[in-house]
């Protein structure tokens, strides 16, 4: 990895660019999600899960389990279980809408 990438890497994340991903920040604000997970530069500080600040520029998904793309992501959030055995990432049922809202902003996680 050169510096610059690593350097890239520590900065907080970037604010939702649209109304869109901006929905997708409060909802993972509000659902689980920040229990576990921390986006650096948000109220999202939880400690058991990956830091998720620059998830966008992830290939893969579930340490390595799948690629990074948007069904497998909804599928990861919706079914955690069904891609890696023994995961400690509950299920989480949102609604379509919902669930478009917050790959907007994870998608913004660069």
């Amino acid at each position: 990895m050169s510096l610059k990438i690593g350097r890239a890497r520590q900065r907080n994340a970037l604010p939702p660019p649209d109304a869109l991903a901006q929905r997708g920040l409060q909802i993972f604000l509000t659902e689980e999600c920040a229990t576990c997970h921390v986006v650096r530069g948000t109220n999202a500080q939880g400690g058991n899960g990956p830091d998720l600040t620059h998830f966008a520029s992830r290939r893969t998904l579930a340490a390595g389990a799948v690629k990074n793309t948007r069904d497998a992501l909804a599928q990861w959030i919706r079914e955690p279980e069904k891609i890696k055995r023994g995961t400690t990432m509950p299920p989480t049922l949102l609604s379509d809408a919902d669930l478009q809202a917050l790959h907007a902003y994870m998608e913004s996680l660069k």
